[in-house]
């Protein structure tokens, strides 16, 4: 068994600087977030450079990336702010497969506009979840095309509240 964390948990924009505090605090990987490498957690593109600071980091680190976060808002009423989520979520799905992480984690959102962590009254809504479900086939698509899988982080908040 190895025990991980999430990247974040540690302050930095650089994936050296964040995956060696992920070792010397004991950790073996991690679930790493974009924003560690100075790119937001939600990058619409990932470039070559970044994927590769990221690898050196974790071979010199010994601290495998075990799954990333791509968490957007899935049930976001705003059809194009869900659709760059979708972008991020694929951007981040490439750079996964390509350093061999297998898990692509996300939450399933809320119909809060302000906060995807916020309840909303309507999240418990059938046609909440239906439209979250659309949402998921695109994403399953995504993970297909980059053989990944996909993590569901259940948030009080969310339409997925709870295990």
């Amino acid at each position: 068994m190895q025990v991980g964390v999430f990247a974040k948990t540690f302050e930095g924009n650089d994936p050296f600087k964040v995956l060696s505090a992920c070792k010397l605090n004991g950790f073996d990987c991690t679930q790493y977030n974009m924003s560690c490498s100075g790119i937001g957690s939600l990058p619409k593109i990932i470039s070559e450079k970044v994927v590769m600071e990221l690898r050196d980091a974790s071979r010199s680190t010994g601290i495998s990336v075990s799954a990333f976060s791509a968490t957007y808002n899935m049930a976001d009423p705003n059809v194009e702010r869900r659709s760059i989520g979708r972008m991020s979520f694929e951007a981040i799905a490439k750079c996964a497969a390509f350093l061999g992480a297998p898990i692509v984690s996300v939450c399933s959102g809320s119909l809060n506009i302000d906060d995807k962590w916020q309840s909303h009254p309507d999240n418990a809504n059938s046609e909440s979840w239906f439209d979250m479900c659309k949402e998921f086939e695109m994403l399953c698509e995504i993970a297909e095309k980059y053989n990944i899988l996909i993590g569901v982080e259940p948030e009080p908040g969310n339409i997925v509240s709870s295990a």
